[in-house]
């Protein structure tokens, strides 16, 4: 009898208590899913800013696949270095990179890209180096014809613009489109590395010299990564062999592919 007298009571004063315990569940779970939602979202920003940066790490891994290839000799150690800084103008044609003595850098050194040689170490110091491009007004780089083996001298002609090559007369044979690779004289730069391709000869009947610019086979304008070439021994060759026939070979097989990617 006395449960049945209380039992409606104690329901009626309990039904608020049910309501605000179920109101504050309510409330408790859509907090947590606030919370949950608020991190899913900052996780989605997260993977949203790095995918932003996935074209430019693709296309950095593409430049590294790329330099790994690059047209190196065995005897030859090679040193990673990326661009910080570029000082590039129509008279200066320079670049810092972020390796120095510390690193193994010396002045002299030679430095190339994927495709062919760049420059080489002017200045180095503990932690960076500065590198004087071939296009410089500065630099001059001995070269040898690839199909002729004549050799010449090429002189900076400022940037974007084609290697000079003087002192050539007329009956020199050198024709457009010829491969132009390191000869080795000097001891500078190793023999055999690409360097330019012969882009326009200029003869003139009041002349017996002939104007010949080359065009640089390496990509002044995209400079991120390059390699330093590190020798065990010190090379001086004032009188260097031919060219290998094995290095023909590579330099005309680089010279097709070069030609596939102007077209």
């Amino acid at each position: 009898m006395f449960d049945r007298v209380t039992n409606p009571i104690y329901h009626i004063i309990n039904t608020p208590y049910k309501i605000f315990d179920h109101l504050f569940n309510l409330c408790s779970t859509k907090l947590y899913l606030s919370n949950i939602n608020q991190k899913l979202h900052i996780k989605i920003l997260e993977i949203s800013s790095e995918q932003l940066l996935f074209n430019q790490y693709k296309e950095e891994n593409r430049r590294l696949r790329k330099l790994l290839h690059a047209p190196l000799k065995q005897d030859v150690k090679k040193i990673f270095a990326t661009v910080i800084s570029k000082n590039i103008d129509f008279y200066t044609s320079q670049i810092i990179i972020d390796k120095g003595i510390s690193d193994g850098i010396q002045i002299g050194q030679s430095v190339i890209d994927h495709k062919g040689i760049l420059g080489q170490v002017i200045v180095s110091n503990k932690f960076t180096s500065r590198i004087l491009l071939i296009c410089d007004f500065a630099h001059a780089i001995p070269l040898q014809n690839l199909r002729s083996n004549i050799r010449f001298i090429a002189f900076g002609n400022g940037y974007n613009q084609d290697l000079r090559i003087e002192s050539l007369k007329n009956d020199i044979d050198v024709q457009i489109g010829d491969v132009l690779v390191t000869s080795g004289i000097g001891g500078v730069f190793p023999e055999g590395y690409p360097v330019a391709i012969i882009s326009s000869i200029n003869t003139s009947q009041d002349s017996t010299y002939q104007e010949v610019y080359a065009h640089p086979i390496a990509n002044f304008h995209t400079l991120r990564f390059v390699l330093i070439l590190k020798y065990n021994n010190h090379f001086i060759r004032e009188n260097p062999p031919d060219i290998p026939k094995s290095v023909i070979q590579v330099e005309k097989k680089r010279f097709m592919e070069l030609m596939q990617e102007f077209k």
